[in-house]
């Protein structure tokens, strides 16, 4: 069958198929629409369909192929990570302005979602803690945007972190991040030299409905957090609070969880 014919027949999504074809065959969909007609071997056929057979299942695609774009580079995702999004694209960007020119900022990422960026304590910083950092999108995507700050990525997975020392070495930056196994509100308590603090922590509502895709393959310890979805926010913006050595705090949260987390930071 040509190229064509399979992403016509595949039953997904036709950019789902060229996603996954371009993947087997290890080049960019812009050369699949320019050789349509081009007949594959009867081997790639086969993995193909057996990838097409996950897609049918629900699997994201991201996870079938192993990488996902973010901030235009591709990551390394395996199902012990969250797949990145584009609210955290806007997360890293709102970070980026607040490293650069400290400010209190309240900000929509995404339907629903909003980046709020604070200043905690007075003072200069010299490092910056990324907690739950997941696969290393923010904190390798800072030091690829040429923050000079020490860049920790702080996670409870050590297999997410395994990801995460695997996309900084892919991307040339093994020696300017350094991966932390420890639980996030404890690293921050317990965090002395002066720093700031960027989160996208698990904040959905335990009972809330997602979408299959989401629900059957993502880690669920990254989604989710109690019945509000504030049991790692409240924590770690008490920890961030009461300690004089976090200057400043960037988060991605719910936009119905801002006045309680606001609430909190207010009492400093």
């Amino acid at each position: 069958m040509t190229i064509r014919e399979l992403c016509v027949s595949a039953g997904v999504d036709h950019l789902d198929a060229e996603l996954i074809l371009a993947h087997i065959l290890k080049k960019p969909r812009t050369w699949l629409l320019a050789h349509d007609d081009e007949e594959l071997d009867p081997s790639l056929e086969k993995r193909f369909g057996k990838f097409l057979a996950r897609r049918k299942k629900g699997e994201p695609i991201a996870y079938i192929t192993g990488e996902k774009e973010f901030f235009g580079r591709s990551f390394r995702v395996t199902t012990d990570v969250l797949i990145p999004r584009p609210a955290t694209e806007g997360l890293v960007e709102l970070a980026l302005k607040y490293l650069s020119k400290p400010a209190t900022v309240l900000t929509v990422l995404d339907s629903g979602i909003v980046g709020i960026a604070k200043v905690l304590h007075t003072g200069s910083w010299n490092t910056i803690v990324d907690i739950g950092t997941g696969s290393g999108c923010i904190a390798i995507t800072l030091a690829l945007e040429g923050r000079k700050e020490r860049i920790i990525g702080v996670d409870t997975s050590p297999e997410a972190l395994n990801i995460a020392r695997e996309n900084a070495e892919r991307l040339g930056i093994r020696d300017r991040v350094t991966l932390a196994c420890a639980d996030g509100p404890g690293f921050v308590s317990g965090c002395m030299e002066p720093f700031v603090l960027i989160a996208n922590p698990p904040y959905i509502p335990a009972e809330t409905e997602l979408h299959r895709s989401v629900r059957d393959f993502e880690p669920s310890a990254a989604l989710f957090a109690g019945p509000d979805g504030l049991a790692v926010l409240r924590p770690l913006a008490l920890a961030a609070r009461n300690n004089p050595a976090c200057k400043g705090i960037v988060l991605e949260l719910r936009e119905d969880q801002v006045d309680a987390i606001e609430d909190i930071l207010r009492k400093l």
